[in-house]
């Protein structure tokens, strides 16, 4: 796979907090269309990894190289409770203007949340 088809690609990354280093040498790439799960045991460095390729952190070493069109999600719900589904999703990808909601962002990301129409809950 050339680095032009890599969605994600770290080398040699590492980051620490003061003198805790919560990661270290570490490769990793993973191309367009695939997806990946990170797992392990409470403290072990995935929130952080994730924040790194997200940009929401610097690493202390090595590199990071991600496409501009990822997303992340958090550990905790951070849905806006007054706004329907397909909105908060809307303000997820990058359409927080109340006109962009109403306009291009139904059209385009409407259809690809309900294959049908929703049923209502029980």
């Amino acid at each position: 796979m050339s680095e032009a088809e890599k969605a994600v690609l770290l080398r040699g990354l590492g980051k620490s907090y003061g003198g805790l280093r919560v990661l270290e040498g570490l490769d990793f790439s993973l191309a367009r269309g695939e997806f990946a799960c990170v797992i392990g045991r409470s403290g072990c460095g995935k929130s952080t990894l994730l924040r790194l390729i997200a940009g929401l952190e610097q690493a202390t070493s090595g590199e990071v190289r991600a496409d501009s069109h990822l997303a992340m999600g958090f550990q905790e719900p951070r849905l806006v409770p007054w706004l329907r589904a397909w909105k908060n999703v809307c303000l997820g990808m990058g359409f927080p203007n109340r006109k962009l909601m109403r306009g291009a962002a139904p059209r385009r990301w409407k259809p690809l949340l309900w294959a049908k129409k929703p049923r209502p809950g029980p």
